[in-house]
């Protein structure tokens, strides 16, 4: 199992509507997506940090670019993208423990 983790800011002003637009528009477009497993959003609400942690059964699935994945997703995370002030960071994890 692989973790793709995304960390974006939204500033203290937009905290919440950057967390409505992962449980409204991400999460339900990442279940549609071949090879989800699970995923988890953390937010700082005084500083509008997030830190979304994304599971996938393969590495391959974990790295493929936004162009190859479904229009659902690329929309969802366009919209992410419009909320976050600055730029996104995105990095891949090997899963090495399961509770």
């Amino acid at each position: 199992m692989f973790a793709q983790v995304l960390r974006a800011s939204a500033g203290p002003g937009r905290c919440v509507e950057l967390d409505r637009a992962v449980h409204d528009h991400l999460l339900p477009a990442l279940r549609g997506e071949a090879g989800f497993s699970g995923a988890f959003n953390l937010v700082d609400a005084v500083t509008g940090d997030s830190i979304a942690v994304v599971f996938w059964e393969t590495e391959e699935q974990a790295a493929r670019p936004v162009r190859a994945r479904g229009e659902r997703l690329r929309q969802a995370l366009a919209t992410v993208r419009r909320l976050s002030c600055g730029g996104q960071q995105v990095s891949i994890w090997e899963v090495s423990a399961r509770a």
